[in-house]
């Protein structure tokens, strides 16, 4: 199987474990250290802000549409959605703009593209 080939693979594995096991699973797809939104970050710091967009979020889906490999590359074209239900206290969830803002019970769709780097079948760059 081509590079490409496994890393759409790992990803469409990394979908499959939100759905099945929670928003907060796609930390365990992370390498130990990574590169999130362009901070360095331990798995543990992707697993935290995942769990503050769960608390704010607690419906939170991500509905995949398309799946595209190039190089070490994944990109993922997709809809966020959830109602706003939860507190958040992350500084870097969402850019901050819902950090203490109260929740609205206000429901959200938001169409989104994440791009993946992989090394050894683990994201090191999101």
């Amino acid at each position: 199987m081509k590079p490409e080939e496994q890393n759409k693979t790992v990803i469409q594995r990394m979908i499959e474990a939100i759905e099945r096991d929670g928003f907060t699973a796609q930390a365990d797809f992370f390498a130990d250290q990574s590169v999130n939104h362009g901070m360095p970050a331990t798995r543990a710091d992707v697993r935290a802000v995942l769990l503050d967009i769960s608390t704010t979020f607690p419906d939170v889906r991500l509905e995949p549409h398309d799946v595209v490999a190039e190089g070490d590359w994944v990109a993922v074209r997709c809809d966020f959605t959830g109602t706003h239900e939860g507190l958040s206290q992350h500084p870097f969830v969402h850019e901050g703009l819902l950090a203490g803002v109260a929740p609205t019970g206000k429901s959200v769709r938001v169409q989104l593209i994440h791009m993946f780097r992989l090394e050894g079948g683990q994201v090191v760059e999101h």
